[in-house]
């Protein structure tokens, strides 16, 4: 039987002491979204291929749906046109991930979870502890966009579209109005507008991943792997903080001035993430893990963990430590004065630490 501390908010017990409904309907939960006391965790499967298991945050199914309602009244993009470009943004963000995590295997590591949340995905890879390796697992992300471009750009041309293959970033509604668009029926104009979206998009995260060097996005990993490899990794972490704190600030200043609020929305999100990355290499979280997360470009990638759950895993460490120690100056005491001289507190002490360990040493039968 669980301990109150280790049941889960959807649990309860009767007078009994037997799990009522509250109980089912949290197994189930934990089924569907595999973290229920974690709302930051709450995913669905999508589908699993090559091993590599493909999970779509709950909030993210929120976000879609509200950008399509958002889409519906007159005067905005339209439902069609949203869906489209939801569906080419999902579609890259997943190649992306697969980017990261085959790289990861071709070096050596593993990778097997990709999680799309509502600004991008992670992919959770397991490079070995070499500056190279993560080189190439980062590096792993960006390239597929790198492939995919000559591909949109080659159909855009056959499409007759190749005056719009180079476009205003920041205008993107002016290439859509392009006459070429609207020369044909209906179904090739979708078919038309469906891969020049592609097209916008896969630049876009291309650029976002490798022009800003601020963790999450690929840059500030690229910058740090390529730092690591002259002054070893610490060191190269600190600079890629400061540096990623500094260009953070300014996407946000730029997305203020500009009224881009997707751009103060990823700025807040590399703040947080190298944010947590200092914590780190100051010892609140563990600068070696041999696990991370690489996201998208506006994914934010460090690690599934939020602070507050690594500050609980450092207390944790920190609390096996001292009892450590404890355990140490008793069994001296011991050694020199006997059990005899033990306090009630050390026998107490001494017997849960040691049934503890008995438990740990058993695989906790």
């Amino acid at each position: 039987m669980t301990s109150a501390r280790d049941r889960g908010p959807f649990d309860s017990e009767g007078p009994t002491g037997m799990s009522d409904g509250g109980g089912r309907f949290s197994r189930f939960f934990g089924r569907v979204f595999e973290n229920p006391d974690n709302p930051l965790g709450w995913s669905l499967k999508l589908f699993t291929a090559s091993g590599i298991a493909v999970r779509i945050h709950l909030f993210t199914i929120v976000f879609v749906i509200a950008q399509l309602l958002w889409s519906i009244p007159r005067g905005h993009s339209g439902v069609g046109f949203m869906a489209i470009s939801m569906a080419c943004l999902l579609v890259l963000v997943i190649l992306h991930e697969f980017g990261h995590c085959f790289a990861c295997r071709f070096v050596g590591g593993s990778a097997d979870r990709i999680v799309m949340l509502p600004i991008g995905g992670l992919a959770l890879c397991r490079p070995p502890e070499r500056w190279r390796a993560h080189l190439i697992t980062t590096a792993g992300g960006p390239m597929v966009h790198v492939l995919i471009l000559p591909m949109t750009c080659a159909l855009l041309w056959f499409a007759g579209l190749g005056s719009v293959v180079l476009f205003n970033p920041f205008a993107p509604s002016l290439a859509l109005s392009h006459p070429a668009f609207h020369s044909s029926g209906a179904v090739l104009l979708w078919l038309k507008i469906a891969l020049w979206w592609t097209h916008y998009v896969n630049i876009v995260l291309l650029a976002f991943n490798v022009l800003i060097p601020a963790y999450p996005m690929d840059g500030g990993r690229l910058l740090q792997a390529a730092l690591w490899s002259r002054m070893g990794r610490e060191a190269a972490t600190e600079i890629t903080i400061y540096v990623g704190f500094a260009a953070a600030g300014a996407l946000g200043v730029i997305g203020i001035a500009a009224n881009e609020s997707i751009l103060v929305i990823i700025s807040a999100f590399a703040l947080w993430t190298c944010w947590v990355e200092r914590r780190r290499l100051r010892g609140v979280g563990e600068l070696g893990s041999e696990e991370f997360a690489l996201g998208s470009a506006l994914g934010p990638a460090d690690d599934l963990e939020d602070p507050w759950t690594i500050r609980r895993r450092a207390k944790a460490r920190r609390a096996a430590a001292m009892e450590q120690r404890e355990l140490d100056r008793i069994l001296e005491k011991i050694a020199a004065s006997g059990m005899g001289s033990l306090t009630p507190t050390e026998t107490r002490t001494l017997k849960r630490v040691t049934k503890k360990k008995q438990r740990e040493d058993g695989g906790g039968a």
